[in-house]
């Protein structure tokens, strides 16, 4: 069972139950949770999503959720598994499938995971900052913590998510507390 808690890098259990939960399944849906009166209230066109509360991926025995979370010091991306998407007061649920960069995922199988780890404070245990998926038709997508700027592009803040859907914007997005990029390259 996958809970609702950060991903630590020590954490070496988690991490395989996450594969294990993703890998080869087929994505049915994708659903951005926001909140109803700050957020994302239409469906993006850009090739970088931002999103407050929840990403979440529908699969064919229910969804998985990937959260943004923070605990005491150690910011983090949390993933979770449920029978749906749940409906709560003050949040709304976006059909980001209805997106052109959304709509790709669709009915895709996902080949691998690749996780990408910060240290957010000092003294903090490693936590995932962003995970990339990669499809079965070669393609990838990417979650991380963040926010677009007044440029539109990717800055670290660390309570909402990015859905970023370009190769190079992933790879550029970094922050003083992670060692590689959003990108997410290593195991």
């Amino acid at each position: 069972m996958i809970s609702l808690v950060i991903l630590l890098k020590s954490n070496y259990k988690e991490i395989a139950a996450v594969r294990e939960a993703l890998v080869g399944e087929r994505i049915e849906s994708v659903t951005y949770r926001q909140t109803e009166h700050g957020g994302l209230l239409g469906i993006p066109s850009e090739a970088c999503h931002e999103v407050d509360l929840d990403v979440v991926l529908g699969i064919p025995d229910g969804v998985m959720s990937f959260t943004w979370e923070r605990d005491d010091l150690i910011e983090g991306i949390s993933i979770s598994r449920a029978m749906g998407v749940p409906s709560v007061e003050g949040v709304i649920n976006v059909d980001a499938g209805q997106s052109p960069q959304g709509n790709m995922l669709l009915g895709q199988r996902i080949s691998s995971v690749n996780f990408g780890w910060q240290v957010s404070e000092v003294d903090c245990p490693e936590s995932l900052w962003s995970i990339r998926l990669v499809l079965a038709s070669g393609a990838s997508v990417v979650l991380a913590l963040g926010e677009l700027g007044g440029d539109s592009l990717p800055t670290y803040f660390p309570d909402s998510l990015l859905v970023i859907f370009d190769e190079q914007t992933a790879r550029s997005y970094t922050h003083p507390g992670v060692d590689g990029s959003a990108w997410a390259s290593g195991a």
